[in-house]
């Protein structure tokens, strides 16, 4: 039976609960309003062919940029808007830049293919894919990812970037990640953030100089880590959490 397409999973969608976040009115300092920055999840999608449950994540984005500008990315209003609710991402200034620089496909394209079109030229994959979309491309627009929402994901264990690729397996992107991040922390609390304590490949690359890598996420107690990796590295830690597509 063939794995059900992305309007398959949609008309599948049964229960959709919200999750808004809205700032406390008992302080003189101004604060973000994100009744806007709704995210939607525990809407619970059975595949025939797996047996993980997966979740629904919806993310409306606001029309209002704050805590950044219409010319930030969208990785990077995600990235600030988590740190503005008590969040803590780690060294966060350096990470949120270069999160930012990721490129990874739009909507309906898969990174694997992009890979096997280049044979595995992890600097090809990277010249072929856009810069990340602005906040303004996208502003009041709702975004919908399937994924599995549980914290810590058992699949692709120890695989490596370039094993996930080779596969056919398209790890979640970076505003997937956050969006996550969002609908399941409690913010002042790392112990709740994704990928608590191991290593999360994210369907996104990176450059620095003439060096390539793939984005890595993971959760310590200093709170969200946001990096890049070889593409060749493994661990036993390493996971990957795959969206429905």
């Amino acid at each position: 039976m063939p794995t059900p397409s992305r309007a398959d999973a949609i008309a599948a969608l049964d229960t959709l609960h919200a999750y808004v976040d809205a700032p406390s009115s008992d302080t003189e300092t101004p604060q973000p309003v994100f009744q806007d920055l709704a995210v939607a999840f525990n809407a619970r999608l059975r595949e025939s062919r797996r047996s993980a449950l997966h979740t629904g994540v919806i993310l409306n984005l606001p029309t209002d940029p704050w805590p950044c500008d219409n010319n930030d990315t969208v990785t990077e209003f995600l990235a600030r808007a988590f740190i503005a609710r008590g969040g803590t991402i780690w060294n966060a200034e350096e990470r949120i830049a270069f999160w930012s620089s990721l490129r990874f496909p739009q909507w309906g394209v898969s990174l694997a293919t992009r890979w096997r079109e280049h044979d595995g030229d992890i600097a090809g994959v990277y010249q072929s894919l856009p810069p990340q979309p602005r906040f303004r491309d996208l502003a009041g627009q709702t975004l919908t990812f399937f994924l599995d929402t549980e914290q810590d994901v058992e699949t692709n264990a120890g695989k490596s970037f370039s094993e996930l690729m080779d596969a056919d397996i398209d790890p979640i992107n970076p505003i997937a990640f956050l969006a996550l991040a969002h609908a399941i922390s409690k913010p002042s609390d790392p112990t709740t953030y994704p990928a608590w304590k191991y290593w999360e490949w994210i369907g996104a690359i990176g450059r620095s100089g003439d060096t390539f890598g793939a984005a890595v996420a993971g959760a310590i107690s200093d709170g969200l880590i946001l990096r890049w990796a070889p593409r060749g590295a493994s661990e036993p830690r390493d996971r990957a959490r795959s969206a429905l597509r």
